[in-house]
């Protein structure tokens, strides 16, 4: 079976990769790994995790599972409205006009950024927990 890592925000969007894209993709030999976030690491306690962004760390994490060369893919599951100042585009993305072109471009620009080809970024235009609570059939 192959792996696609999957960088989350929080314990919702692990729960949402675990129980709903997990069983639809296994159907296609692809096992979902979601990893949280970690926000913090302090020096004496386990890392804290979820919470808000900071590009540095983000972009650490995720070229760390790009390291993992057996797994198929790398993606995200990410807030577009919690994205901070830092991330690539993120200054120029607000003259691009509609909101899916702006999700685009700064998908575009984090996936120039990290260069690889196993990197599919993935930016949620609503919090996933409006998803879940709105219960789309």
């Amino acid at each position: 079976m192959r792996v696609l890592h999957l960088l989350v925000e929080g314990q919702t969007e692990e729960q949402v990769a675990s129980r709903l894209l997990r069983p639809h993709l296994e159907s296609f030999k692809v096992w979902v790994n979601p990893i949280v976030f970690r926000t913090a690491r302090p020096p004496s306690a386990p890392a804290h995790r979820g919470g808000a962004l900071s590009y540095p760390r983000f972009r650490a994490d995720l070229l760390d599972l790009l390291r993992d060369r057996s797994a198929l893919a790398v993606s995200t599951m990410i807030d577009f409205h919690r994205l901070p100042k830092e991330f690539p585009g993120a200054t120029t993305a607000a003259a691009v006009p509609s909101l899916p072109s702006r999700i685009a471009f700064l998908e575009r620009a984090l996936a120039e950024d990290l260069r690889s080809e196993r990197f599919v970024p993935y930016f949620s235009v609503l919090e996933v927990e409006a998803l879940v609570l709105s219960d789309p059939s």
